[in-house]
């Protein structure tokens, strides 16, 4: 009797602890995302004042997974919306303009492809030298596929090598083994090759990015050049994108064994692809937004099956992961559940969960800026963080190459609105901190779906002009930029004096949000930096109009005309 007993009981015993500790992780979860909102002043009236386990848990998966859900995503839209084969890096050869990846910037010419990181598989990632003046700032990010940059190389220069994980990379340009994780990276690297990049899922994302002016070759509506392309050289300044072209198109991305053999495949620019078929255009159509719904679980569970779940010591996740199974999400996939009233608690949840994350990602007064992004931790913050940068900035650099100061609303706490004008000022000597000379910024307006702005009309850069920044106003003022005090203004009119069109960004008659991209952001311990904190981005302030040019000199920029005439092309 006590044997029967002791082997029907305890087993229950043991078992009802096992779910009392998983239903633990999924309210602390669900409680730490909401708390965070309520912190930022995110609405959270909407969700249920009572939520079952269901809702919880689909709500903490939606969080959990969004990250892989968008990698899933963005490799189907960008291998049948271009026609760019998996193991392939695919070179556009024009801006991003479209909505294929949120908030792109327009002062990079992009690479992007996905790589199949399966068993064995092996591939040799070459990436010229083009620090200081050889060419122009560059940089080839590889991404797990929970956006976890796992190793970047480009035009970065530090005295000692940058670790991501186990991995030590040289920055200089060079070849680099690409690998899996079944690979044994504890094999002697082939001759010529500099280091591994190991990554710790199967699908894997590079992203290459080259910086670009891309007003350099700008022209007015009637085609003749712009005041600024004359100003610069138009095709001959070192950031023109024909000099941006060339150098994202001598990537090299080889399989291992074609390396051995002694041949390099060159990347696939886009002039080169077969357009995609009908039916591949209506998948990537399909695929162009964030999903929510089964269709959200789909796709994870998809993500999941291919890649795992880390369980390493220090970036375990199987303790949250396991509680999903309650709603069909294991490491086989995603099963959807057969009750109806379950299904419409997951898809509510989903719903939920993308607007809170959207309400944080946008959040408060000012600007916002986290140096965690491309580098998320295994906790409740990491998991948060993760979300919310796939959401505002997918694709995002580890903190050291790039950070992105993010604002939704002016000095008062108020949404950006068009219908108003703003100004930014950025005193003498403190603008963005960046390193040495190939260090730049640029501040980018969107609308609140972060996509870029169409806008026409402007008569200095040339049509659509969406950003502005150090690369643009080193030609404008010269060696003045430094100790001059430096005003943007951001209005869906332009202002009426054709001396104030340099520093004018068009933003939309709408609410619309700005995007401040420092690359290469200084890290001296002497100096005023994003990544400790030490520096703060002016708030953007409401003016009544764009001010005239009395006003405008006033603040540092009566000598316009004088400085117009000196020349200066930033080589990078």
């Amino acid at each position: 009797m006590k044997t029967t007993l002791r082997s029907t009981i305890l087993p229950l015993l043991f078992a009802f602890a096992g779910l009392t500790a998983r239903a633990q992780d999924v309210d602390d979860f669900y409680n730490y995302i909401v708390s965070t909102a309520q912190q930022d002043g995110v609405g959270t009236g909407s969700l249920p004042s009572n939520p079952d386990e269901t809702f919880k848990t689909a709500f903490d998966a939606y969080v959990w997974g969004l990250p892989a859900e968008e990698t899933w995503r963005t490799q189907i839209l960008i291998t049948d919306g271009y026609n760019a084969p998996v193991n392939s890096l695919f070179a556009s050869q024009n801006l991003n303009t479209s909505t294929t990846v949120v908030a792109p910037s327009t002062d990079l010419l992009y690479s992007s492809g996905f790589l199949n990181l399966s068993g064995n598989n092996a591939f040799v990632l070459g990436v010229p030298a083009a620090a200081g003046s050889s060419g122009p700032y560059n940089v080839v990010a590889l991404l797990d596929s929970n956006t976890d940059v796992i190793g970047s190389v480009g035009s970065r220069q530090y005295s000692t090598s940058l670790n991501y994980g186990n991995t030590s990379i040289d920055n200089t340009g060079g070849n680099y083994l690409v690998v899996g994780p079944q690979y044994d990276a504890s094999q002697s690297l082939p001759t010529g090759i500099k280091g591994y990049i190991q990554s710790d899922t199967v699908q894997n994302w590079a992203i290459g990015r080259v910086a670009v002016d891309p007003y350099a070759t700008g022209t007015l509506s009637n085609g003749s050049a712009s005041t600024y392309s004359e100003l610069v050289g138009g095709a001959t300044d070192p950031l023109s994108i024909n000099n941006a072209r060339t150098f994202a198109n001598s990537v090299t991305f080889t399989p291992l064994s074609t390396y051995l053999s002694g041949s390099q495949t060159l990347v696939t620019p886009g002039s080169s692809l077969t357009p995609p078929s009908g039916a591949q255009q209506l998948l990537a159509y399909q695929n162009s937004s964030i999903k929510t719904g089964q269709a959200f679980y789909q796709y994870v569970g998809n993500s999941v099956a291919a890649n795992g779940v880390s369980s390493s010591a220090s970036n375990n996740q199987q303790a949250l992961f396991q509680n999903f199974a309650s709603i069909g999400l294991t490491s086989s996939g995603y099963t959807a559940p057969t009750n109806s009233g379950t299904l419409a608690d997951i898809n509510a949840a989903s719903t939920a969960a993308l607007n809170i994350i959207s309400g944080i990602a946008s959040s408060g007064t000012g600007w916002h800026a986290s140096t965690t992004w491309g580098d998320f931790s295994a906790t409740y913050s990491g998991w948060l963080t993760g979300a919310v940068a796939a959401k505002a900035f997918l694709g995002a650099n580890v903190a050291p190459e790039a950070t992105y100061p993010l604002t939704t609303t002016d000095s008062n706490g108020l949404q950006l609105n068009g219908s108003n004008s703003y100004s930014i000022t950025f005193p003498a000597g403190d603008l963005p901190p960046v390193s040495g000379t190939d260090g730049w910024w640029s501040i980018t307006a969107y609308n609140q779906q972060g996509n870029i702005v169409p806008n026409t009309g402007n008569t200095y850069y040339g049509n659509n002009e969406y950003s502005l920044g150090s690369n643009q106003l080193e030609n404008v003022l010269g060696s003045a930029l430094e100790s001059s005090t430096v005003s943007l203004f951001f209005s869906s009119q332009a202002p009426t004096d054709p001396s104030l069109l340099p520093y004018w960004l068009p933003v939309p008659d709408t609410n619309f949000e700005l995007a401040l991209r420092i690359y290469l952001p200084d890290g001296t311990e002497d100096t005023s930096s994003i990544l400790n904190g030490t520096y703060t981005v002016p708030n953007v302030v409401q003016t009544s109009s764009v001010p005239e040019p009395a006003s405008y000199a006033s603040i540092g920029f009566g000598f316009l005309a004088l400085l117009a005439t000196w020349r200066r092309r930033r080589t990078v």
